[in-house]
């Protein structure tokens, strides 16, 4: 049971076999039907393979609690190689089961040793990033920013793959409306891309530092939001980064139409339309479109009330400057 609490509440009986090969066919056998028997665990349907669930969350708990840490650590390496093996191809469907057990393993060992090796934190580390980035596609903030923590937490070497978990981070905060971290990151971030010569990234991060001007409660400075909008939009149109261009361009738009300058935000949300046509985001070129459309709408309510007032009192939709979304 102590093996089988490693790798969860619920786990496969080719899993235990893998990670506790002491015990032979007949001898894994007996304890589970044991263990069954006791009301300790019970089985679960499954299509592929014999599957077990332990009764309660604290027998699996008290279970785990009893191995000493350093073999803990060893068992959820193992775990992290079964289930690779197991997955095969479709790994990457577990690649955040797979995230944790190499984290797992990378802590136990620090806590006992005062630091893990090397290819093992950089595996945990990448299958986090992994994990980020999926969360990321499916719009899962939350667990976006968790993710990318977690893998800052392993202290990544300085370089590109650092930059991208704090780019992740920075994202996710914005998205969540936490301005001003997602700003004091980009800061950060700013400087090392640009001496990385990752106009990406720079980009990115001078986006983040225009939401925090742009909303900062007591402080906020349109003006000032649309001039480092301006920049990010150079740089990620160098970088080719039209994931995030397309969104700082529907933010420019909104700029333009608060400010009445009409033929600016036309002129970036036509080009938003553009990149999101290219690419088949079908939403975000729907959002252009309904854009262009409110842009065409006041223009023709100001040509019959014979001009226009120098400010929109309203946007046609809310400002949205967080990370970007596809779909």
């Amino acid at each position: 049971m102590q093996a089988a609490s490693v790798v969860g509440r619920v786990f496969q009986r080719s899993a235990v076999a893998a990670i506790a090969p002491q015990d032979n066919g007949a001898s894994l056998e007996r304890h589970l039907e044991e263990a069954i028997l006791r009301d300790l665990i019970t089985e679960e349907r499954a299509p592929d393979e014999p599957t077990f669930r332990f009764r309660h969350i604290l027998i699996r708990d008290v279970a785990y609690a009893t191995l000493p840490k350093m073999r803990r650590a060893d068992l959820h390496l193992a775990v992290a190689e079964w289930l690779r093996a197991w997955a095969g191809p479709r790994i990457e469907e577990f690649v955040e089961v797979e995230a944790y057990h190499l984290e797992q393993a990378v802590k136990l060992r620090r806590e006992l040793e005062g630091d893990a090796d090397s290819p093992e934190r950089e595996r945990a580390i990448s299958a986090l990033e992994s994990s980020a980035r999926r969360s990321v596609g499916r719009d899962d903030s939350r667990a976006a920013l968790n993710f990318a923590e977690r893998a800052l937490a392993l202290e990544p070497p300085v370089g590109e793959d650092r930059m991208g978990l704090e780019s992740i981070r920075m994202d996710a905060l914005s998205v969540l409306a936490d301005w001003r971290q997602a700003a004091e990151i980009g800061a950060r971030l700013e400087v090392d891309a640009r001496a990385a010569g990752r106009k990406d990234l720079e980009g990115r991060a001078v986006k983040a530092k225009a939401g925090d001007i742009w909303l900062a409660v007591g402080a906020a400075n349109a003006e000032g939001a649309l001039a480092e909008l301006q920049r990010a939009r150079r740089l990620l149109t160098e970088a080719g980064d039209d994931e995030h261009l397309i969104n700082v361009l529907q933010n420019i738009g909104y700029g333009g139409w608060w400010h009445g300058r009409l033929t600016e935000c036309l002129e970036a949300w036509t080009e938003m339309r553009r990149i999101a046509t290219e690419h088949g985001w079908h939403s975000r070129e729907a959002e252009a479109a309904s854009c262009c459309r409110a842009f065409r709408i006041s223009r023709m309510t100001c040509l019959m009330q014979g001009g226009c007032s120098t400010k929109r009192t309203s946007s046609p939709t809310a400002v949205a400057v967080g990370s970007p979304k596809r779909g």
